[in-house]
C-alpha cells in the first residue's frame, strides 16, 4: 500500500506530503533523489490503537449475542 501511494504522489509530481502535524502526525511522505521516504507519527499509532480495541469489543459482543 506503502508503495502504491508513494508511486502515485511520484506521477503527480508531489515531492513532500503530510496528513496530520505535530505529535498527531499520520504519515509524511518526502521525495529523496531518485526515491522516497515515508515517516509515520503517533497518530498512526493512536489510530490502530482505536481501530484494535474497537474490533475487540465488537467480538466479545457478537460472542456474547451467540451465547445467549
Amino acid at each position: 500500500m506503502i508503495i502504491i501511494k508513494g508511486r502515485g504522489y511520484e506521477l503527480q509530481d508531489i515531492y513532500q506530503k503530510s496528513l496530520g502535524d505535530g505529535w498527531l502526525m499520520v504519515y509524511n511522505y518526502r521525495k529523496v533523489n531518485t526515491s522516497f521516504r515515508v515517516d509515520f507519527g503517533y497518530g498512526f499509532l493512536v489510530i490502530t490503537i482505536i481501530i484494535s480495541v474497537f474490533i475487540e469489543l465488537m467480538k466479545a459482543y457478537i460472542c456474547k449475542i451467540k451465547l445467549k
